[in-house]
């Protein structure tokens, strides 16, 4: 298990002894300028650390301290949309899931933009480009372990719907009124024999 470092200060002449978890290490001298320094073994979730400085059987000081070994990484949780490839006819699509950790969440992004929780949920709208995209969703707990999961999305819009009006088969002039409808966001191009115009 990791290794935690501790160092401080105290009167020369005092003994330090430090106990992790109930477990004492050795017992350490300060220097003439009375800093002491050690290491400690730490176990995976809570830990308790107790520091006392003291002269003969005399106790000067105690300072305790509750320390948390954090290597699990959070947990992902996607509502929407489907986490396989999956093929969506809009231009922007809603993201939604969960996120938890046993000590807390410090932070989610979507493609490294920071979202808000609300709770341990989140939710954001996400613009589409044509073709293939890959929305990533990543949470970072306190500890700054950070987990990642990616889903691709094929924006594939429907064909859109084009209207004219009826066009007469004979005419005079030699320009004509063309008109009709066509699907919201779609653009139209005109050609006449073949050429673009």
């Amino acid at each position: 298990f990791p290794n935690l470092y501790i160092s401080g200060t105290t009167d020369y002449d005092a003994l330090v002894k430090v106990k992790i978890n109930g477990h004492a290490v050795p017992t350490i001298s300060p220097d003439v300028n009375g800093r002491f320094a050690t290491s400690v073994s730490l176990s995976r979730g809570n830990n308790s650390l107790e520091i006392t400085a003291s002269r003969g059987t005399s106790v000067n000081a105690v300072t305790t301290a509750s320390i948390v070994l954090d290597q699990e990484f959070p947990t992902i949780v996607m509502i929407e949309p489907p986490e396989t490839p999956y093929t969506f006819s809009y231009s922007s699509i809603l993201v939604r899931g969960v996120v938890s950790d046993s000590y807390g969440v410090k932070m989610v992004a979507l493609n490294n933009a920071p979202i808000s929780l609300f709770g341990n949920a989140f939710s954001s709208l996400v613009s589409l480009k044509l073709g293939h995209n890959t929305i990533t969703i990543s949470a970072a707990d306190l500890a700054d372990n950070i987990s990642s999961k990616s889903i691709r999305i094929i924006f594939d819009p429907p064909i859109p719907k084009l209207d004219l009006r009826p066009l007469p088969a004979i005419i005079k002039n030699r320009t004509i009124h063309l008109s009709g409808t066509t699907s919201t966001g779609a653009s139209v191009a005109y050609s006449l024999n073949g050429a673009p115009y």
